[in-house]
């Protein structure tokens, strides 16, 4: 993660704002004042905010929760800026009560999908990348075209985040997706005119990336095109972005174009991802996260046994996670944030993998928590010490963790799982690799010294008594009787969340 290049949303409204006086006045040259006095942010712009606003206050990434909130965040923000240069039946779409996709096979998926570089920062799972551009343009591109180019751009920005040479971004997207990237721009430029279909402008706008020298060289090539200039600037924008960064002067010229609520979002976006890239002590959750959310999909043994890994190597190498603190009062200060089940009489303390997880809690419940980072194997401690003192009193061992608890993929660290953890020879982890793919059935070489056959199954016992005594409850950050489960429908609820949080 901490090799991650920096960087989101900038790129494509950079390009957007660059390219927005030639969508309708095409140039052919790459000599063109950068950002004109009549350069402005359009629909491009706009549907890139609402999309990193979706994925902020996404409860989990899966289709249902990310198409919920993308579709209720493009509705807002696209209501609320309504002129700003939308098709016609994108203009239907933020109207209707009921939104429906309608095989759009235009450029317009990959043009909003800039914000999937967040998940670069959090998870190392390059199918999760695919999966939720393709979910993000599904709400209204549906078409097979648009949403392989928006799967595309995803890609590239992903690679590009994590220092991949161009020559291998380009040989990935040709054979993934069957674009003929050798064309160059030189070449395009003679005889491209306006184009909105995905297939026919966004691997223009790709190679654009490709051939330039620097971020801003790369939108000066898709402006050049003479095509659908603010689109296709915005793509190589976002492309350029996670390859090259993008300079401070051009962010504070743009900055001036926005408005207050679009900069709130791009803010809120870029602080959480500077918090979570110079964070190193978190380094490896990645890998955690991904598991926790692949094995609450799918229950698979495979995946709860990578968790148990993950986090034992976490613990011996002394990583940390994030500790909310909530205020008890001006004298006594700071704790940590704990939710009680009254019924299972276990208290968690509330943890999580990254500051997006924490951050998102934050907004949910508008509440106003402090943070610390602090290694999971003090934590756990704390708990088993606490489980040894309870244990001859009237109450029971109950002390556990709550890993990621606003999250749909939140994970519970029983009592009995935390003694496992924490007495697991780290050295025998080494060994439980995935098994081969001619069985179908997990063997481990059973050892007094090593992570057994037995603890395998004890550990499989313990998660399934997890599921069935804990599997509807989901702790709040700040439970109360107001409280009720989290909504999945986002499109009629986002309003509401905007105002109060006071961002409508």
């Amino acid at each position: 993660m901490s090799d991650i290049k920096s960087g989101v949303l900038y790129g494509a409204i950079i390009g957007d704002i660059s390219g927005s006086p030639y969508e309708r006045n095409p140039i052919k040259t790459k000599d063109y004042k950068f950002i004109r006095h009549s350069g402005h942010f359009t629909d491009d712009t706009v549907m890139t905010i609402a999309v990193a606003d979706a994925l902020l206050n996404c409860p989990g990434f899966n289709e249902d929760d990310v198409k919920n909130a993308v579709t209720g965040a493009m509705q807002f923000w696209g209501r609320k800026f309504p002129d700003k240069g939308y098709g016609h039946r994108f203009k239907n779409w933020l109207a209707t009560d009921n939104p429906q996709p309608y095989k759009s096979f235009g450029n317009g998926a990959a043009m909003r999908v800039s914000a999937i570089a967040l998940i670069g920062y959090i998870s190392n799972d390059f199918d999760l990348v695919r999966n939720v551009a393709r979910w993000i343009a599904e709400v209204t591109h549906n078409h097979p075209e648009a949403v392989k180019s928006a799967e595309a751009v995803a890609s590239a920005i992903n690679l590009a985040q994590h220092g991949v040479p161009k020559a291998e971004i380009k040989s990935y997207l040709e054979s993934e997706f069957g674009y003929d990237l050798s064309r160059t721009v030189d070449e395009i430029r003679r005889t491209y005119s306006f184009e909105v279909a995905a297939e026919k402008s966004v691997p223009e706008a790709i190679i654009a990336f490709l051939e330039s020298k620097n971020f801003e060289d790369a939108i000066r090539n898709a402006v050049s095109l003479g095509g659908d200039a603010d689109t296709q600037a915005a793509i190589a924008g976002s492309i350029a972005e996670a390859f090259y960064g993008v300079p401070d002067e051009l962010k504070n010229k743009v900055r001036e174009k926005l408005t207050p609520e679009l900069l709130a979002v791009l803010d809120e976006f870029d602080r959480i991802i500077r918090m979570q890239k110079k964070c190193t002590e978190l380094d490896g959750n990645e890998d955690l996260t991904d598991a926790m959310r692949l094995f609450n999909a799918t229950r698979d043994e495979i995946f709860g046994m990578d968790m148990f890994k993950y986090l034992c190597r976490q613990i011996e190498d002394n990583r940390c996670v994030v500790v909310p603190l909530e205020k008890v009062s001006d004298a006594d200060g700071y704790k940590p944030l704990t939710v009680y089940h009254e019924q299972a009489n276990i208290t968690f303390m509330s943890v999580f993998t990254n500051f997006y997880e924490f951050e998102k809690a934050n907004r949910e419940k508008a509440l106003e928590l402090k943070c610390t980072t602090t290694p999971i194997k003090n934590l756990l401690e704390i708990c088993a010490e606490t489980n040894a003192q309870l244990k001859d009193s009237d109450a029971p061992a109950n002390m556990g963790l709550a890993i990621n608890p606003s999250s749909d993929d939140v994970f519970y660290l029983l009592p009995e799982l935390i003694d496992e953890l924490l007495s697991s020879d780290f050295d025998a982890l080494d060994d439980l690799d995935e098994p081969d793919d001619t069985d179908e059935t997990l063997t481990i070489e059973t050892s007094a010294d090593e992570f057994s056959a037995e603890k395998s199954q004890a550990y499989k016992n313990l998660v399934a008594k997890a599921k069935s005594r804990y599997g509807e409850y989901n702790p709040k950050v700040k439970p109360s009787n107001a409280d009720k489960d989290r909504t999945r429908d986002f499109a009629a609820k986002f309003d509401d969340r905007k105002k109060i949080l006071g961002r409508a």
